[in-house]
């Protein structure tokens, strides 16, 4: 996923956990990953640079912000509650 955004714990230099769900077909269950200003990260993109969705950004900024971490949420569903969250 390509988002040029970050949430406001990394700005304060924070770390911060981003979950999202493993389809079926890769062993299903979900996948967790500790994001910290002191671990290294690079991206590279072979093409420009996508057009992020506000409300899309907004709402992974939501997750962020909650004890369970940072969650990906699908577009679409962006403006939903809860979209994307673990146990949904």
């Amino acid at each position: 996923m390509a988002v040029r955004t970050r949430s406001g714990r990394a700005a304060r230099r924070e770390g911060f956990a981003s979950s999202w769900r493993v389809p079926g077909s890769e062993s299903g269950g979900r996948r967790t990953v500790w994001i910290h200003p002191g671990v290294p990260v690079e991206f590279h993109f072979a093409e420009d640079a996508p057009v992020i969705d506000r409300a899309w950004a907004d709402a992974l900024m939501r997750t962020a912000d909650t004890a369970a971490g940072l969650h990906l949420v699908p577009e679409s569903g962006a403006g939903a509650p809860g979209a994307g969250a673990p146990g949904e």
